[in-house]
């Protein structure tokens, strides 16, 4: 393990959680003053951040990821140990369809005009009137979110990162 590197990719994924954070509370303010909600580049900058923490563990744990992209393969890299202390605090289900949720909402959402090329804006307002109308089933969305966990695995991440750090050099990052 290469501290120094480590320290690099976790200061890194904080700051993609930061400008997240900050997005969000701009984004909050235009909801609360009108305007729509558009929060695609939070959700981004707070999966790549993520991303970015879970190879940054997989690292602190001794492994290598490669140049992998697949938040599910990722957490399987972790040794058994790592994965149940990063995930101590919540119960998350099916970690696989909420990695998978993950993977798809940072590809689409970076596209997500794409699924609409030749439709009028109309049609465009439509689609999420009808979607809500049906009671938004998960099933039939774009793609699914679930930031509460996404939140919660950050969190468990982050610990777990920084006692690596502060074993290796007695003392956790800031």
């Amino acid at each position: 393990m290469n501290p120094e590197y480590l320290r690099r990719m976790y200061r890194k994924a904080k700051d993609y959680i930061d400008d997240a954070d900050l997005l969000a509370a701009i984004h909050d303010a235009r909801l609360f003053a009108g305007h729509p909600d558009h929060r695609g580049s939070e959700r981004i900058f707070r999966i790549l951040g993520f991303e970015i923490l879970l190879k940054c563990a997989v690292l602190a744990s001794g492994r290598s990821y490669g140049r992998n992209h697949d938040y599910c393969e990722l957490w399987c890299k972790l040794p058994c140990e790592d994965r149940k202390q990063i995930a101590r605090t919540v119960e998350y289900g099916d970690l696989r369809k909420l990695f998978e949720a993950y993977q798809k909402a940072f590809i689409e959402g970076r596209y997500d005009y794409e699924k609409d090329e030749g439709k009028s804006d109309a049609e465009r307002s439509e689609r999420p009137d009808k979607w809500r109308a049906r009671g938004c089933p998960d099933e039939e969305a774009d793609f699914v979110y679930y930031p509460l966990q996404l939140e919660g695995l950050i969190h468990g991440l982050n610990d777990f990162i920084e006692n690596k750090l502060a074993n290796h050099t007695g003392e956790a990052e800031t």
